[in-house]
């Protein structure tokens, strides 16, 4: 089994406050029109922000509810963008950039209200992660001296001594953690855990996902952007063949309170 830890080091942690309103989008194709599939249309004028997974800021505005077409196939992806059921936006400047062939930018919505008091930093570099430096290694394993790193890339390299990084580790015993860690300054710390759940169907393997062999992929964990204020929230993106996880964590003294979920189906057809 594996553990798999994300350390961000140089944002401030949060305090408790309102849990701010959000909705879960994507873009078409041409990226300039966005559907919300979970939003009721009574509630679709209060959106006028969308930050997407290209690690930009968008302005929008509410254009209409489209109904669902009769070749719609469920899938949350730009080729049924045109068949779903949902809210439609418009871009108002720019054009949202696609980050994987056929599935359209995953974006959130926000209202202006949320942005007074934050700062919208983008975290989007490269698909590939360069690997950890030695430095970085050590300091990692200084916190988990029970257990043997396997690997160790870089996210969002930062500034000298504020990266981003994910590692994973062999566990003593075999119990496998997935560990979700923001490091904001020298011993403080805050650490969410999902343990390994696996699972055997028709001779594969599951650890975290569906299918994924207990194999982690670094690639298939984005974070796109976070935003700093008094509350600090952090954009996970986790894709798999059948789908992406939506979730934004909110850093809450000595741990991460998970403030949004979504899910986008993608299986293949």
């Amino acid at each position: 089994m594996i553990l798999i830890l994300l350390i961000l080091l140089f944002f401030p942690v949060a305090t408790w406050g309102e849990t701010p309103n959000y909705a879960l989008a994507f873009a078409n194709a041409k990226g300039n029109l966005l559907i919300s599939v979970k939003s009721h249309a009574s509630d679709s004028k209060q959106w006028n922000r969308a930050a997407c997974a290209d690690g930009h800021l968008y302005t929008i505005r509410f254009l209409k509810e489209q109904k669902g077409g009769e070749k719609n196939t469920n899938r949350d992806s730009a080729n049924n963008f045109d068949q779903l059921g949902g809210n439609l936006f418009q871009i108002e400047s720019g054009i949202v950039k696609e980050m994987k062939y056929g599935s359209g930018a995953t974006c959130i919505l926000l209202d202006k209200d949320y942005l007074q008091d934050k700062k919208f930093i983008s975290l989007v570099d490269s698909y590939w992660k360069p690997k950890c430096t030695a430095t970085q290694i050590l300091h990692i394993r200084a916190l988990y001296e029970n257990w043997s790193m396997e690997d160790c890339w870089v996210l969002f390299p930062g500034n000298k001594d504020a990266p981003l990084l994910i590692a994973s580790f062999f566990p003593k015993p075999t119990k496998g953690l997935f560990v979700l860690a923001m490091m904001v300054q020298a011993d403080n710390w805050a650490i969410k855990e999902y343990p390994v759940q696996l699972k055997k169907q028709d001779d594969f393997l599951s650890c975290w996902r569906v299918d994924d062999g207990c194999e982690f992929d670094p690639n298939s964990i984005e974070i796109p952007f976070v935003f700093i204020g008094e509350e600090t929230e952090v954009l996970s993106l986790w894709g798999a063949p059948e789908g992406e996880s939506i979730i934004i964590f909110r850093a809450v003294g000595k741990g991460f309170r998970k403030v949004f979920s979504g899910y986008r189906y993608q299986a293949p057809m």
